[in-house]
């Protein structure tokens, strides 16, 4: 029986039916995927954008050439998890894009699996397949999973965590859940370094309010973090070995903020709470000249003496970021133009998706439905507070880089978990309405 909200109930149990249908939703989650990234992308495309430094690092690992670019560059540039999973699908396959497009597809489907089971923690059955079915439909995660970038990978790692530890009470459970869930926000570091974050998150919530004993609960959260920094240092390592420096994470982190932190940025509207493009950014020409990490440590000084020196702007430029990130139309891109510029214009369907706007009619049911959500589910917050760190600690990335629907992609599930809770209120009260009539 449902709880008072339809979500109260919780059933953890997968029956043989239940796993029938789970199934045969996922095959049909890789539908829209497929006939997005083949007719709409192309899946023998070149890769564009972002792409083309994961393509070319995975192809040059697959090679046995080491972590490098296209131009041969040792790099430090991107987080190596995709590139080095990537590379394995190469390994067997070639460096093809086609299989990293398809590679993507599949992981789509795994993340409509763990999005079930997920919710099957945090709420009930029937919100649970709703929130599978959110998240089979989601044109933001259709969109992604057509092109080679770190967000599905990523958003896997986050759920697989939920998974293992999804309340702040779990953490007392055992010293292997600790250790797992370590691994998995190292690991999700490695992909996308707001992992860290998330795990901080939930380390601190297992400290403020887990069972236990306050040293227990100490220190279950302690190993957390530390088994967290633990997994990124042979990356780390690494970096020190070629670069002469500990660069846990990445070598274009202060380049981000400072694209997202510039003159271009307040000025004009078409870059308003998003990144401007290189040549607009003041000392950019020296910039160019930089090695990578000496480039990055310069950007970063560039960014935060542009925000000293327009110390009244931040509120507005924080508030822009905010807006961008939680806005409900599908523009993408430094330039403000619609997502439509990443697709095909050689296939029918390419010339169609590139003229709608497919995500603004999802975003704009379902964000009202998860605030929603967040209101009907409210008394339960202590054991929902894992998945209010992901919407928080993602937002607030956002606030200090830039906004983009690529930014909010990882918390899209989160975003369809509480708006099936919405759903699954409404319907659990017209069925209830309906029989008492």
């Amino acid at each position: 029986m449902p709880g008072r909200y339809g979500v109260g109930q919780r059933d953890t149990t997968l029956k043989i039916s239940t796993k029938t249908t789970l199934f045969l939703l996922i095959l049909l989650t890789l539908v829209p995927r497929l006939v997005f990234c083949g007719f709409v992308i192309g899946f023998d495309r070149a890769p564009m954008g972002d792409e083309r430094d994961y393509h070319h690092l995975a192809a040059n690992l697959a090679e046995g050439d080491g972590y490098r670019l296209a131009n041969d560059q040792v790099t430090a540039r991107r987080p190596p998890l995709y590139p080095v999973v990537l590379s394995g699908v190469y390994r067997v396959f070639g460096a093809n894009p086609v299989w990293g497009r398809l590679l993507q597809v599949l992981l789509g489907g795994v993340i409509v699996w763990l999005v079930f089971l997920v919710s099957l923690k945090y709420f009930d059955r029937q919100t649970a397949w709703i929130a599978a079915l959110l998240v089979a439909v989601n044109p933001f995660l259709i969109f992604i999973s057509g092109y080679m970038f770190t967000e599905n990978l990523y958003v896997i790692i986050l759920l697989a965590a939920l998974l293992v530890i999804p309340f702040p009470s779990t953490m007392m459970q055992s010293w292997r859940r600790i250790l797992l869930a370590g691994i998995l926000f190292g690991m999700g570091s490695l992909a996308r370094p707001t992992a860290l974050g998330v795990g901080i998150w939930i380390a601190a919530f297992g400290l403020l309010i887990g069972s236990g004993s306050v040293a227990k609960r100490a220190a279950r959260g302690g190993a957390l973090v530390l088994v967290l920094v633990l997994t990124l240092i042979p990356w780390a390592a690494r970096n020190q070995s070629v670069f002469g420096k500990w660069i846990f994470f990445t070598s274009h982190g202060g380049m981000t903020f400072y694209q997202g932190n510039n003159e271009a940025v307040l000025e004009y509207p078409q870059y308003h709470g998003g990144v401007a493009p290189l040549h607009m950014l003041p000392g950019h020409e020296e910039l160019r000249s930089m090695p990578e990490v000496e480039k990055d440590k310069a950007a970063r000084v560039l960014g935060r003496t542009f925000l000293r020196e327009h110390k009244r702007s931040v509120p507005i430029l924080m508030w822009r970021k905010f807006a961008r990130f939680w806005r409900f139309r599908s523009d993408v891109g430094i330039s403000g133009i619609k997502s439509g510029w990443w697709f095909s214009r050689e296939s029918a369907l390419g010339r169609l998706a590139s003229s709608l706007d497919v995500g603004f009619v999802y975003a704009v049911l379902m964000i009202p439905l998860f605030v929603i959500g967040l209101v009907l589910t409210r008394k339960n917050w202590r054991r929902n507070v894992h998945l209010y760190g992901l919407v928080l600690i993602h937002t607030s990335v956002a606030l200090v880089f830039y906004g983009s629907i690529r930014m909010r992609i990882p918390i899209e599930p989160v975003i369809a978990m509480f708006a099936a809770a919405t759903i699954s209120f409404v319907v659990t009260r017209v069925r209830a309405r309906t029989s008492t009539e």
